[in-house]
């Protein structure tokens, strides 16, 4: 999937501006994140939600701080072979053999109330962008380096969002600017209110 990001008329350098002013928090999304140990009936409920589509979660402490990412393929590869194997099967690459609803329907009900630790499965070392860094720059790490996800952090390594290709199509861009500016104008009109 290529994405772009259609400036309009490269004639006014108010188009490029307006894309400047967008921050990584103005288009990222609060979707799943998962603790470092979650109860599989969790995992399983979460995957199976429809609403949450994306192949990749954010792993996070009580805090909130971030650990690392974790995709859709090794949660599911772990749910297919990780109770019924060792752990030198594991380190074989993160494929899943079966159709999720059917590795999914395969789990006891003493497997769904077990713990898991996402730990051995999560990469630490995913890219991750600060939530004031301008949209052009997310744009500019999603074309280099052709990732899929882009977790936005606080100053602190506090999870915020996640940024993910679609949200970087021009349609969610342009509502991101245009509901961006109608919040500060409607805030700047309350504070006039109150003068």
């Amino acid at each position: 999937m290529e994405i772009r990001i259609d400036l309009g008329d490269r004639s006014d350098p108010r188009r490029g501006q307006e894309m400047l002013t967008l921050r990584a928090k103005d288009v990222m999304s609060r979707d799943v994140s998962f603790p470092r140990t979650v109860l599989v009936k969790q995992l399983v409920a979460a995957l199976k939600d429809e609403t949450h589509t994306h192949q990749g979660f954010p792993v996070v402490d009580e805090s909130n701080l971030f650990l690392g990412l974790i995709r859709r393929s090794e949660l599911l590869h772990v749910l297919d072979t990780g109770f019924r194997s060792g752990a030198s099967e594991l380190t074989h690459p993160m494929v899943y053999s079966r159709p999720p609803p059917e590795i999914f329907a395969s789990l006891t009900p003493g497997e769904l109330n077990m713990t898991l630790n996402l730990m051995p499965y999560v990469n630490r070392a995913a890219y991750t962008v600060p939530d004031h860094a301008s949209v052009l720059r997310c744009f500019g790490l999603f074309r280099t380096m052709g990732l899929r996800h882009l977790p936005v952090l606080d100053s602190s390594s506090h999870l915020r969002g996640m940024i993910t290709r679609k949200d970087l199509l021009l349609e969610h861009v342009h509502e991101a600017k245009w509901g961006a500016s109608s919040e500060a104008e409607s805030e700047e009109e309350d504070d006039s209110d109150l003068a």
